[in-house]
């Protein structure tokens, strides 16, 4: 799977990406809102060929994809989507190297992702979750069309294995949602 934008390369994450990969996944400031991490090479290496052994499994569920900047093609980030068949929806999440952020490189990349699952996939809904802290990432969302659907208190896991718990915001589009915005875009 190979997306583009304007200014970014979405791809199959692959083990040649370890190095740039692990730029982020064991940036601790990178990873202040999420769940895992920080990662050391091994659990890194670990992960993408995990993802790669993923790319396997019929019917596929998991999409695990390196957002690469087209102009210098160097891996930027990191952006994954479930398709959960038996709902017919998509969850997405995403994540880019510190020097990276604040760029518009997450919302470009997170729009290509909600069209994809759109009109590549016929998903009828895709939501997003983040910490209720990180306004970076609910200002994407908010930029590529979703609406808040909730806020859960003390319902997210600091860290993976930790009992120190954060809310969580949930944030979604429907696909006629999607659709509406595309045609006020396009006039």
């Amino acid at each position: 799977m190979i997306l583009t934008t304007e200014r970014l390369i979405l791809r199959e994450i692959e083990l040649s990406d370890l190095d740039e990969v692990c730029v982020y996944a064991s940036d601790e400031d990178v990873l202040k809102y999420i769940q895992w991490g920080p990662n050391d090479r091994q659990k890194t290496q670990n992960y993408i060929e995990t993802c790669m052994e993923e790319r396997e499994y019929k019917p596929r569920i998991d999409h695990d994809l390196v957002i690469v900047n087209r102009e210098t093609g160097c891996v930027i980030g990191g952006c994954a989507f479930i398709h959960y068949l038996e709902k017919n929806e998509a969850s997405i999440g995403y994540l880019l190297r510190a020097d990276c952020q604040r760029h518009g490189y997450a919302t470009e990349a997170c729009r290509e992702i909600i069209r994809y699952c759109f009109e590549e996939l016929g998903v009828h809904r895709v939501y997003i979750k983040c910490d209720a802290e990180n306004y970076g990432s609910f200002r994407v969302m908010e930029k590529c069309g979703l609406r808040r659907e909730g806020y859960f208190v003390k319902a997210r896991p600091r860290k993976f294995g930790l009992h120190e718990w954060r809310d969580e915001l949930l944030y979604a589009i429907l696909k006629e949602e999607w659709m509406d915005l595309q045609q006020i875009r396009n006039k």
